[in-house]
């Protein structure tokens, strides 16, 4: 027997109480509309009962009846299979086995966690990023001479992005690529971090030439390798937002809160961009909305469906890692801001939390929604946790009764809320309350980096 392919058809062997046919069927069809067929041809006798699909079943010998939901591709059907028509009042009885070991044998056999050959080669690609990352700890976890761990770190950097190559376009193993591309990434970091304090340089300066270096790593795998653009993008996305940051304490003169509060306001806004830069990279031509009559007959040609899905399907990939990133990058900057004293760090981690939150309220894909909301939820966390430290022990217990009380609140949620259709006053609410706190999002990150207080004092 031989698998199913697309599109074509299941060739079957149909046996009836008082009858037998061979059919080729259509592989995405239902069971359940293919039962009255199966019927007529199968047991003519028999096909006024046809007309009541749900007095018949399919199943295989020894095996329950087939899922009438599912279709021959997705129940596994094989060409040349032989299945059974039977009443649903009298199906074929299960198999008993006088061997018991034969019994557990089949029983083992068809566990799907069954050790499978593919299963070896991820276990070996996970032993291999555990000893890469055992490498790595012994060059960040052990003190020594700088300038060595610097050199060393930096050459297996190299290293690697020489195997990424290698294995990507040389053995046409992508997935070894890719890992070996992203492996380089943090020998990167730590190279680039470690080379400043070779000359007694630390802080700003060493994260900025840090992230400098994981971002270079990050594009020489991405052009190395050419497989998993979204994983490398969202790598090197986050890497320049982190440098750009590190530059602006560095070089600017700005606090790390400052910086901080700045990269966020900024990542925040850039998701506003973030599709429109998803389809220009793929080359996705939005057509323009007609502003007349005359304008109805322009972007009218037909475009190949294979290329609209096709682009479409990459397209929410790097948005993806671009919601990924804009959150990751977000999260770093809350962990900055929430131990700043002053209203105006605090204020900022929640006015982008919020937005966040509701942003993620409009996204499809599950890799967005699931990002930018669980960006928007740390932030809450963060903030709420650097609350409690500065309550007095009666304030500190109210608080934790009353996120007791939001957690059972959320539970709740998760049993009313899916399938359920809000009614519609709920989504304008949302939507305006996320464009107050989008707003809201440039006089904070204002506020944070006291350009207010130097409006006053220019003012006298």
């Amino acid at each position: 027997m031989t698998a199913v392919t697309d599109p074509g058809l299941c060739r079957l062997t149909v046996l009836a109480p008082d009858g037998r046919a061979d059919f080729a069927v259509p592989v995405d069809t239902p069971i359940f509309d293919l039962l009255p067929v199966l019927v007529r041809r199968a047991d003519p006798d028999r096909a006024h009962a046809a007309a009541g699909r749900g007095h018949w079943v399919l199943q295989r010998m020894g095996d329950p009846p087939l899922d009438e939901e599912g279709t021959p591709r997705s129940l596994g059907l094989r060409d040349g299979e032989v299945l059974h028509l039977r009443p649903r009042t009298a199906p074929l009885p299960p198999i008993d086995f006088d061997d018991v070991i034969d019994g557990v044998r089949t029983a083992v056999e068809g566990r799907r966690d069954n050790w499978r050959p593919e299963l070896t080669r991820r276990l070996f690609l996970a032993l291999g990023a555990l000893g890469l990352a055992t490498a790595l700890a012994g060059v960040v976890l052990h003190p020594g001479d700088v300038l060595l761990r610097c050199l060393t770190s930096g050459a297996l950097a190299v290293a690697l992005l020489g195997g990424a190559a290698a294995g990507s376009r040389a053995l046409g193993d992508g997935v070894v690529g890719t890992l070996l591309g992203v492996a380089a990434v943090p020998f990167a970091l730590v190279s680039g971090m470690l080379l400043p304090g070779a000359v007694g340089v630390t802080g700003a300066p060493a994260m900025a030439a840090g992230a400098a270096f994981a971002t270079a790593a990050g594009i020489i795998a991405l052009l190395a390798t050419g497989a998993d653009t979204p994983l490398f993008l969202g790598i090197v996305l986050t890497g320049a937002a982190t440098a750009g940051g590190g530059l602006l304490s560095a070089v600017a003169g700005l606090t790390g809160a400052q910086a901080a509060g700045l990269v966020a306001g900024v990542a925040f806004l850039a998701g506003v961009v973030a599709p429109s830069a998803a389809a220009r990279m793929v080359r996705i031509r939005l057509p323009q909305i007609p502003t007349g009559a005359g304008d109805l007959g322009q972007d009218v040609e037909p475009v190949p469906e294979r290329t609209v899905l096709a682009k479409a399907a990459r397209a929410d990939q790097l948005l993806s890692a671009m919601f990924v990133a804009i959150s990751v990058v977000c999260v770093g900057c809350f962990a900055l801001l929430v131990p700043e004293p002053g209203w105006a760090p605090s204020t900022l981690v929640g006015v982008v939390s919020v937005a966040l939150l509701l942003r993620s309220r409009v996204l499809v894909g599950a890799w967005q929604r699931i990002s930018v909301a669980a960006g928007g939820a740390v932030g809450l966390a963060l903030l709420v946790l650097g609350l409690v430290a500065g309550l007095a022990p009666v304030a500190r217990m109210a608080l934790v009764a009353a996120l007791v009380a939001v957690a059972v609140l959320l539970l709740t949620g998760a049993r009313r809320l899916p399938g359920r259709r809000l009614l519609p006053y709920w989504g304008r609410a949302a939507d305006i309350a996320e464009t107050v706190s989008a707003v809201a999002v440039v006089p904070v990150a204002l506020a944070v980096l006291d350009v207010f207080s130097l409006v006053r004092g220019l003012a006298g």
